[in-house]
């Protein structure tokens, strides 16, 4: 006879305790807490670090705009101050072009607009600004729209001084004169020819 064999669960099985299940729920609410809290972190992170991104977008965007196909790009000092700054570009066989940068829209936007006045390259938003023009730098004093204080530098060429233009229009003059005297000197001589024949 064949004895009968029953399965019996063993009491010495591993099983969940209660203790295991609370430290299981715990270490699961202290792992969405952390992700939670790290997830805001970045969001601020990202937050801080945009006005950054855009004022060297900004910065960059303008630098390449007045350099690009310009001989010269200089600040007149005399139309600029501390709410504008006029910007000269000058290219070779071209006229100058004036550019005016100041803020608009309430003093909340940094723009710079064309000298024929077709309308304005919106730079970056701001809660203000103020300017300070040298020759050959343009300080542009920022505060902005989350009241963070920032500066930009932009580095441009010298002006023309105002011997060089005139000593240049001098002697276009000058050569002007001589070629009209040479011309005049030329003729003389076929005249007193010409008088010396007839006589």
């Amino acid at each position: 006879m064949r004895k009968k064999t029953r399965l019996t669960r063993s009491s010495k099985q591993p099983a969940f305790s209660l203790l295991e299940a609370c430290l299981a729920v715990l270490v699961t609410a202290i792992a969405i807490s952390l992700s939670g809290d790290l997830l805001s972190m970045l969001k601020s992170f990202e937050r801080q670090e945009q006005p950054v991104n855009q004022l060297a977008l900004s910065y960059l965007q303008l630098d390449r705009f007045l350099k690009k196909g310009s001989d010269r790009v200089y600040v007149d000092l005399k139309n600029s101050d501390e709410d504008k700054v006029r910007i000269v570009k000058e290219a070779k066989g071209k006229v100058d072009k004036n550019y005016l940068l100041t803020t608009a829209n309430h003093r909340n936007e940094l723009v710079l607009s064309g000298g024929t006045g077709k309308g304005n390259m919106r730079l970056l938003r701001i809660w203000s600004a103020s300017f300070e023009a040298q020759d050959g730098l343009v300080k542009i004093s920022i505060t902005e729209p989350n009241k963070n204080y920032s500066k930009l530098y932009l580095k441009l060429d010298k002006a023309p001084k105002d011997d060089e233009q005139v000593k240049s229009k001098e002697e276009t003059k000058d050569q002007k004169n001589e070629q009209k005297s040479d011309d005049g000197k030329s003729s003389e001589p076929a005249k007193d020819a010409s008088k010396a024949a007839s006589g």
